[in-house]
């Protein structure tokens, strides 16, 4: 039977702590001040050139709006990146 801790009033095994504990900090590597709706609009319109010199996504995102996350970049798929981007809150 696994321990259990309690963390703001919840018991948590120490899987669920690992869990929680990934989930709030693994993606990010820094704070982040959020992109508005408008210039993320404006950045998915002008990605079409990037895309044109081979460049993905998450890349194209992470340069122009100085975002570090390790894992954006990584996405080959446009679709992938824009849900990670959403995951994350990058864009409020």
């Amino acid at each position: 039977m696994a321990s259990t801790t309690e963390i703001s009033g919840i018991n948590m095994n120490a899987f669920d702590h690992m869990v929680t504990t990934l989930r709030s900090d693994a993606f990010k590597d820094t704070d982040f001040e959020s992109i508005n709706e408008y210039d993320y609009a404006l950045f998915c319109k002008e990605y079409v050139f990037e895309s044109l010199k081979g460049i993905n996504f998450g890349t194209a995102f992470q340069k122009r709006f100085g975002v570090r996350d390790r894992v954006l970049g990584m996405f080959s798929k446009q679709e992938d990146a824009m849900a990670h981007i959403t995951y994350c809150g990058y864009v409020k």
